[in-house]
C-alpha cells in the first residue's frame, strides 16, 4: 500500500499546519478502539509490505510498523478530514490507495481508522473484552482476517506466496488443516502469522480456534 503524499502527487492534500494535539492514552473514552488490536493490523498487512511502508523500504520515509511511527507523516490526530493518509485511502480514483491494482479497505476498516484518527490516535490499551464464545464466521472470524491477513493473502498480492485467504473456502482449508491456528500462534513447524509482527491478540486466536473446534460453518 504505497501511500503517496508528496505535494507534486497530492494536490488535494491539505499541507497547513497546526498544533498536534495531546495524544490521550488509557482513557475508557476510547475503549471501542484499542491500536495495537484494531488499527495496527490493518496497516501493517495492507501498507507495511515489503516496498511499500516496511522498515526496510519506508516510501515517501513512511513507515507503519510501530505506534511511533504514525507520528512521522501523514496524520493530523484529531482530524481525519485533513489528514493525507485517510484522504489517500477513501479516494475513488486511480491516486487510491492501497493502489488500484489491489484491494480497497473496506467500509468498516476506514471507519475505525477515522474514529481512531479523530479520538486523537491514542495508543490506548485494548480495555474493551472480546467475547471468546462469540465466533461466528461472518460476524467475528473473518474480520479478524480481513485485518491481519487479507492485505497479503488475496488473488491480487504480489508480496508473499499463494497462500489465499479471501473466501469462506480458502480459509476454511487452512483451518481444517491446522495451518491457520499453527501460524497465529507461532507454534513450532509453522511460519509465524503475522509475518515479522508479534502474535495476534490472544483473544481472537481463541475466537478463531473455537470456530475450527466447531466444525469451521460458514455461518
Amino acid at each position: 500500500m504505497a501511500v503517496i503524499l508528496l505535494s507534486a502527487s497530492c494536490k488535494d492534500a491539505d499541507t497547513h499546519e497546526e498544533p498536534v494535539p495531546a495524544v490521550v492514552k488509557d482513557t475508557a473514552t476510547y475503549d471501542s478502539i484499542c491500536f495495537s488490536r484494531d488499527i495496527l493490523p490493518i496497516f501493517k498487512s495492507n501498507c507495511a509490505i515489503e516496498a511499500c511502508h516496511d522498515a526496510i523500504t519506508g516510501q515517501e520515509g513512511i513507515v507503519f510498523d510501530t505506534y511511533a511511527t504514525f507520528f512521522y507523516k501523514g496524520f493530523v490526530p484529531g482530524n481525519a478530514g485533513k489528514s493525507q493518509v485517510y484522504n489517500a485511502i477513501t479516494r475513488s480514483t486511480s491516486r487510491r490507495m492501497p493502489p488500484i491494482t489491489t484491494y480497497a479497505l473496506d467500509s468498516l476498516q476506514i471507519n475505525m481508522i477515522k474514529k481512531w484518527i479523530n479520538q486523537g490516535m491514542p495508543e490506548n490499551t485494548c480495555r474493551q473484552e472480546v467475547d471468546t464464545n462469540q465466533f461466528a464466521f461472518q460476524a467475528h472470524i473473518y474480520p479478524i482476517i480481513k485485518n491481519y491477513c487479507f492485505g497479503c493473502h488475496n488473488d491480487r498480492s504480489e508480496h508473499l506466496n499463494t497462500i489465499r485467504l479471501q473466501t469462506y473456502e480458502e480459509i476454511r482449508a487452512y483451518a481444517l488443516n491446522g495451518r491457520l491456528l499453527g501460524s497465529i500462534r507461532h507454534a513450532n513447524g509453522y511460519t509465524s502469522m503475522p509475518q515479522n509482527g508479534a502474535k495476534m491478540d490472544e483473544k481472537y486466536i481463541r475466537r478463531i480456534e473455537k470456530w475450527i473446534q466447531n466444525g469451521a460453518v460458514n455461518n
